[in-house]
């Protein structure tokens, strides 16, 4: 029995796990009593105990407010402070007569224990899968909560008529616009915007959602919404009911962008996620990169979870929480993960590091992107905004500042809609044009390199002081030229036309402005539709008001559908953008564009080997300092790699010493006398030069010399017997010597004389080129009119343009 809670003064902390694969579970104790204290039990459960327990799946609040519950742990009770929502959660879960045992993220790991959440993380797929229910809590009952879940339950009971309640009013006289606007109040709850709930959901074996004491399964909460994004993406007929609604106060387009909110993405990806295969068991069919583009929209606590919270469902990365091990450690993970989780051997593990900092991170996710893409388009990663913004950081002047990100890693602030505050709660709303590369699914949109591959052995990312610079192949086709105003809101500027060469609006517009305002193809990626110029000659002609055409006016009032489906595509293309044309120059004609709205006049338009469209560079000249320091730097890194191979291979050597020595009384002594001696002096040289030559490229100098000092030792030390006899016997003389030093020392000797060697060596050239007089840093992706489909590659053989490497900051 515990004492009463107003006697318990110490706070809970959590005990250290036994095992890393070991888990806590929450044992929520009852009460008949709904306002008494909550009372739990946290105890370890190891990989080998059978476990049956529910997975809660909640949102953590930002309004920083918390409550009391009692932890009994070896008779005595200690009190701990949880978020309200967590409290609420836990009263409502609360059965009077037995326990309830749960698996609750923020009570079961140990949240300040990044250790701990190392290993944890790699786990999520095993927690959540082997759970037997996955419990979902959207929080405390709202006014219209409840009439929203009963709304769901009668669409599904009787989807006969489902088209009766897309009609303003109801047989009965019930006005449906009250009942879509709490559905859609419902989805817009802060659960549906955090990136865990994706696997937290697509891993469960059954699911059921709560929003106060009301249920609903999953099934029929996620096949409801569907059909309401369904009807109005389609249609917009739920949107004409609410504008002529009065509880809306008549807002034209109240369901706009639907097809783009968290739930609808939770929902249409989780319905994608998997393939059943005939035995049972689940394929991931979706790459990290998918994910990670495609969920952009949804917000984490820690940036650093907006990849690792996807690793669990994603294709080909498998979550390890493993120190960085050496290649043939890396493969052995690789295939114990990939048997655990069912994947295929071509997985790859992805480390779980909550320790290091968030542009390592973003480095190690654009690395393994590119590693696992198609050669062709395998670049397209840096074209796409994923990364939440950069945590904070104190600066010089003490101040917080947020951490800069290289510039090939694009920030959420590019992406395609985003979340915001509206009179009637949250709408999601479009802020800049879409990628034009796409999602990497499917058929590709552009071509701009032509079937020309990235080689990885090109690629390389090098550590700069508090950054990473890429260095990548390609070639630079055009400069920006003359510059347009940048198209606010998605409108069309009258300035576009003319600059576009379209000064009489009753003609048809000239083909290559129009093709270059919907990037020359249409919604779905194909070839753009035959009737586009007529649409916007029309567009122009209804709804051209001084200095803009006013693309929204058309598309909510303007009753012509075709119109109204061009305009949307107009806007998917020039949101946020700018019309350029490039630079006069001898030989090179001008041609029409749309760049991001940073880009200047005078920046370069390059194309990358291995990317899908031109991209926007902008040069910068180093100073004499800025090369110093970073040759330092490389030469640093470098002797610690070095450093890192060694302990590397001492760990190795340590696990083979172990397992020789639990064989001894099994091996004749000879023979392990033989495999120490073959360890510690045979093996070592080879792995110290293994090392340097994966350091730096003048490893095999060092190399050569210790054989040519090898062969004068052999020449000098007896001329009259034959080299072969000479070589010999100084060999085993050395080889002797060398056994009779201690292990320790003789790996200390050959750390020693590596590192000072490399810190000490000249250099009188940039070490493998990777420090130029200037490097680029990159703007934005680019739609040049002409140049889209492989034409880029023709006119660099015709003009002779060199490839050159490219070093991106």
């Amino acid at each position: 029995m515990i004492r009463q809670a107003e006697r318990l003064p110490s706070p809970y902390e959590h005990k250290p796990l036994l095992d890393d694969n070991s888990l806590r579970l929450l044992k929520l104790r009852h009460a008949e009593d709904p306002e008494s204290s909550i009372i739990c039990d946290l105890f370890e459960v190891s990989p080998d105990q059978t476990r049956n327990y529910e997975a809660l799946s909640w949102t953590w609040p930002t309004d920083g407010c918390y409550r009391t519950i009692i932890i009994d742990q070896d008779d005595s009770a200690y009190h701990l402070k949880i978020p309200t929502n967590l409290f609420q959660a836990l009263k409502v879960l609360r059965e009077k007569e037995k326990s309830r045992t749960l698996w609750i993220d923020a009570l079961c790991i140990n949240q300040d224990d990044n250790h701990e959440k190392n290993h944890q993380i790699p786990m999520m797929p095993n927690i959540y899968g082997q759970a037997d229910r996955v419990c979902v809590w959207l929080g405390d009952a709202s006014e219209d909560s409840d009439m929203a879940i009963d709304f769901m339950e009668a669409i599904m009971t009787d989807i006969w008529k489902f088209d009766e309640l897309c009609k303003p009013k109801q047989s009965d006289g019930r006005d449906t616009g009250a009942r879509w606007k709490a559905l859609f109040s419902l989805i817009m709850r802060p659960w549906f915007s955090r990136r865990w709930i994706v696997q937290e959901v697509a891993l469960a074996k059954e699911g059921l959602v709560y929003c106060g004491p009301k249920s609903i399964t999953w099934k029929t909460f996620s096949d409801a919404v569907a059909l309401f994004v369904e009807v109005e993406t389609a249609t917009h007929r739920l949107s004409e009911i609410m504008k002529k609604s009065e509880i809306t106060d008549h807002i034209p387009n109240f369901f706009e962008n639907v097809a783009y909110l968290s739930a609808t993405l939770l929902i249409d990806t989780s319905n994608f996620l998997f393939r059943r295969l005939p035995n049972g068991k689940k394929d991931d069919l979706l790459s990290l990169e998918y994910l990670v583009s495609r969920l952009s929209i949804f917000k984490t606590t820690k940036p650093h979870d907006a990849v690792y919270s996807l690793l669990a469902i994603a294709k080909n990365p498998l979550p390890a929480a493993a120190p960085k091990q050496s290649r043939r450690e890396e493969d052995t993970i690789a295939q114990r993960g990939a048997k655990k989780l069912g994947r295929d051997l071509s997985s790859r593990p992805f480390r779980v590091d909550y320790g290091q900092d968030y542009v390592d991170t973003c480095k190690d996710f654009v690395q393994f992107s590119i590693w696992q893409a198609e050669g062709p388009r395998a670049l397209d990663i840096i074209c796409r905004p994923w990364a939440p913004r950069a945590p904070q950081e104190e600066a010089d002047n003490g101040n917080a500042r947020p951490q800069k990100l290289p510039s090939w890693v694009r920030g959420v602030e590019d992406a395609a809609f985003e979340v915001q505050d509206a009179v009637l709660g949250e709408k999601i709303n479009r802020i800049n044009a879409n990628p034009l590369v796409g999602l990497p699914l499917g058929h590709r949109t552009y071509a701009a390199a032509g079937t020309t591959k990235l080689r990885i052995k090109t690629l390389k990312f090098v550590k700069r002081p508090k950054h990473y610079d890429m260095f990548v192949k390609g070639f630079v086709l055009h400069r920006v030229g003359e510059l347009q105003e940048r198209s606010q809101s998605g409108n069309l500027p009258r300035k576009w036309l003319d600059a576009g060469g379209w000064t009489n609006l009753r003609l048809d517009p000239p083909e290559d402005l129009w093709r270059t305002l919907v990037a020359n193809r249409g919604p779905d990626g194909r070839n753009p539709l035959s009737f586009y110029p007529t649409a916007l000659r029309v567009s122009t002609d209804k709804g051209m008001k001084g200095t803009e055409l006013d693309t929204h006016d058309l598309i909510n009032h303007g009753r012509c559908s075709i119109v109204a489906q061009f305009l949307r595509r107009v806007q998917e293309v020039i949101w946020n953008r700018k019309l350029m044309h490039t630079y006069e120059e001898p030989g090179k004609p001008t041609r029409p564009g749309l760049v991001h709205h940073n880009a200047q006049e005078g920046d370069s338009i390059c194309i990358l080997y291995g990317c899908s469209v031109p991209v926007v560079l902008r040069r910068f000249e180093k100073s004499a300092d800025q090369i110093k320091r970073e040759e330092e730097f490389i030469k640093i890194e470098a002797a610690e790699k070095i450093q890192q191979q060694f302990r590397t291979s001492k760990r190795l050597r340590e696990q083979r010493r172990k397992r020789l020595a639990e064989q001894k009384s099994q091996k004749h002594r000879w023979l392990l006398f033989r495999e120490l001696l073959h360890d510690s002096v045979l093996r070592s040289p080879k792995l110290v030069r293994r090392c340097i030559r994966r350091g730096l490229q003048e490893s095999n100098i060092f190399a050569r010399s210790s054989l040519i000092v090898l062969f004068v030792i052999i020449i000098g030390a007896d001329m009259r017997l034959s080299p072969l006899a000479a070589f010999i016997s100084v060999y085993m003389g050395l080889v002797v010597f060398l056994a009779l030093l201690p292990r320790r020392l003789l790996w200390r000797v050959w750390t020693e004389i590596v590192i000072k060697w490399l810190r000490l060596r000249p250099s009188n050239k940039p070490r493998d080129k990777l420090v130029g007089p200037f490097y680029y840093r990159f703007i934005g992706e680019c739609y040049l009119h002409g140049m889209m489909d492989g034409e880029a590659i023709t006119y660099q053989n015709e003009n002779s343009i060199m490839a050159e490497m490219l070093e991106l900051h």
